[in-house]
């Protein structure tokens, strides 16, 4: 049935608009209760109860109870509508107006110019706009909603998820439930939020706002400039920062948080550790609780910590704080300006101090601690050995368990040890203490001012002592005693021995043999095993002897003694004042000026004055005084021996080998 509808113009009706509008109601009521009839409206080509306006285009209602109007537009669906210009209302109830817009899906609208509504209950408005989900709705300018639910208003936004929503310039919302807004967003991710420019939210429940952020972790938030959120749960905000770790945070300027629940802050640092903390200017943070503050630190190791400026800590418990300083070493710490802090459990404080070594300590200007429980502190100090301790300034040991201490001193060798004012001691357990002191040798020790104690076992002691040689020992107080062999002694002032197992003791005394001995003053022991006693006493012979005043025993196991006597022969003896013993096995006793030539060997010379003795095995007397006379001898009496005298008032007796030893007797005459 076709109802046929008249025009409505002012040539008919001069009674101008408001005529228009109540003429159009009436037509529109009389048209829909079927009793008018005219010329402007028609049945559609197919379906019960379609409708079209009357007019030269191709516009056509196919639906049961669609309607048409307009130019070239088609409604074919049941109950469908379409208006405008080339317009298609495809789907039931649907409706499609403008140009070329579509709806295509049932109880679908498009309006506005070539837009499509696809999906059912779908709305797409504007231009170029699609809505391709159940109940999406694109409003705008070439806007997409794809899913169910999804709403892209804007220009050339997509929203591509179920109850997405994208607003705004080129934004897309593609993941179920997210929201893009701003300018060239995307929002990914489940319940994913995006807006701001060129921003993305990529993870469930992520959130990107600012300029080119990203979001990428579940609940992960990236706001501010070039921002990236990858870990879950994970915070990036400020310029250029990005959080990789589960719960991390980059805010600040170039900052990146990477370990689980790590947190960046300020200019170009990283917390690459779990839980670890980087903030400041260039700082990072590597390990799990690591925490690098201040600037351009380094906090490398479980529970690390570096701070201040240009700092470094590696190793689990490390710490470096000040300036340029240095921890590695699990539980090392650094501080104070350039100091390092080498091995486990060392520390450096002060300046320009290294710690190398587990549990070493250096502090102090410029010192250093090298092996496991090294101690260096002060100036230039330097410990270098397992348990070495130097202190003061410019100390140095060197060597298992050394120690120096004070002003310059140095301690080469295991448990060696110096103090005091420019002390050395060089050598296993060698000790030096005082004032410029040295002991160069395993055991050896000197001490108060200029000694030197050089071989192993070696002791100087006093004022310029020195003891050269295996158990050599010097000493004395202001004394300038020098010792060379070993185990010699030199003691007292200025004296010197040399010889092995020598002793030279007094003032100016001087043993240069083994095993020799001098003492007094200005005495000198040449000889192996000799003996120099008294003042200016000489022994130049081996096993010799000479004491009193300047003596000398030249002989082998010569003797001299007494005042200027000399005993150059060998087994010599001279005594007395001025006496020679030249000649081997002579002797001089007593007297003054006498002289056993060295032909005379065997001679000797008793109690004379300037006697010179020429023939051998002969005895010199000048007077012969026997002040005890033998028990007279009997007639027949053969007791003593060949040689013998004595004397009574009338006859001298003297035994003879006459008679198997006979003695004789001569009167004395009392008349002459």
């Amino acid at each position: 049935m076709a109802i046929l509808l008249g025009r409505i113009t002012e040539d008919n009706n001069p009674n101008g608009g408001r005529d228009k509008i109540n003429t159009a109601f009436g037509i529109i009521e009389t048209v829909l209760s079927g009793s008018f009839t005219g010329s402007y409206w028609t049945s559609g080509s197919s379906g019960d109860y379609s409708t079209i306006a009357l007019n030269d285009s191709a516009t056509d209602a196919m639906g049961n109870y669609s309607l048409a109007t307009g130019v070239d537009n088609i409604a074919s669906g049941i109950s469908s509508h379409a208006e405008g210009s080339s317009t298609t209302a495809v789907a039931d109830n649907s409706h499609s107006e403008g140009y070329l817009a579509v709806s295509s899906g049932e109880s679908s609208h498009a309006e506005g110019r070539s837009t499509t509504a696809i999906g059912d209950n779908s709305h797409s408005e504007g231009y170029l706009t699609v809505s391709s989900g159940n109940s999406s709705h694109a409003e705008g300018n070439a806007t997409l909603a794809v899913f169910g639910y999804s709403h892209a208003e804007g220009y050339m936004t997509t929203a591509a998820g179920i109850y997405s929503h994208s607003e705004g310039y080129l934004t897309t919302a593609s993941g179920d439930s997210s929201h893009s807004e701003g300018s060239g967003t995307t929002a990914i991710g489940l319940i994913s939020h995006s807006e701001g420019y060129l921003t993305t939210a990529s993870g469930a429940s992520t959130h990107s706002e600012g300029w080119k952020t990203m979001a990428g972790g579940l609940f992960s938030h990236a706001e501010g400039g070039q921002t990236t959120a990858i870990g879950n749960s994970s915070h990036a905000e400020g310029f250029v920062t990005a959080s990789f770790g589960v719960g991390s945070h980059a805010e600040g300027s170039t900052t990146t948080s990477i370990g689980y629940y790590s947190h960046a802050e300020g200019q170009e640092t990283v917390s690459s550790g779990n839980s670890s903390h980087a903030e400041g200017d260039q700082t990072t943070a590597i390990g799990t609780n690591s925490h690098a503050e201040g600037d351009v630190t380094t906090a490398i190791g479980t529970r690390s910590h570096a701070e201040g400026n240009d700092t470094v800590s590696y190793g689990t418990s490390s710490h470096s704080e000040g300036s340029g300083t240095t921890s590695s070493g699990s539980y090392s710490h650094a501080e104070g300006g350039q100091t390092i802090a080498v091995g486990q459990s060392s520390h450096a404080e002060g300046f320009l101090t290294t710690a190398s070594g587990g549990s070493s300590h250096a502090e102090g200007i410029f010192s250093k601690s090298n092996g496991i429980y090294s101690h260096a502190e002060g100036f230039q100090c330097i410990s270098n050995g397992i348990y070495s301790h130097a202190e003061g300034n410019q100390s140095t040991s060197v060597g298992f368990n050394s120690h120096s201490e004070g002003n310059e001193t140095t301690a080469v060798g295991n448990y060696s040890h110096a103090e005091g004012y420019t002390t050395t001691a060089s050598g296993i357990s060698s000790h030096s203490e005082g004032i410029n002191n040295i002991s160069i040798g395993n055991y050896s020790h000197a001490e108060g001012q200029l000694t030197q104690s050089i071989g192993n076992y070696s002791h100087a002691e006093g004022y310029f002592a020195v003891s050269i040689g295996i158990n050599s020992h010097a000493e004395g107080c202001g004394t300038t005693a020098t010792t060379a062999g070993s185990f010699s002694h030199a003691e007292g002032y200025a004296t010197k021995s040399s010889g092995n197992y020598s002793h030279a003791e007094g003032e100016e005394t001087v043993t240069y043999g083994p095993s020799s001995h001098a003492e007094g003053y200005k005495s000198m022991a040449v000889g192996s095993y000799s003996h120099a006693e008294g003042y200016s006493a000489d022994t130049e012979g081996d096993s010799s002897h000479a004491e009193g005043y300047i003596t000398t025993a030249i002989g082998n196991y010569s003797h001299a003694e007494g005042y200027t006597t000399t005993a150059s022969g060998v087994a010599s003896h001279t005594s007395g004042i001025i006496n020679i013993a030249n000649a081997d096995y002579s002797q001089v006793l007593g007297g003054s000026g006498n002289t056993v030539n060295v032909d005379a060997d065997g001679s000797a010379i008793v109690g004379a004055l300037n006697v010179i003795a020429y023939s051998a095995f002969t005895t010199y007397v000048s007077n012969l005084n026997i002040n005890q006379s033998k028990t007279i001898p009997t007639s027949g009496d053969t007791s003593g021996v060949v040689g013998d005298f004595t004397w009574d008032d009338n006859y001298v007796y003297i035994k003879t080998n006459k008679d198997g030893g006979a003695w004789g007797r001569a009167s004395l005459d009392y008349a002459f």
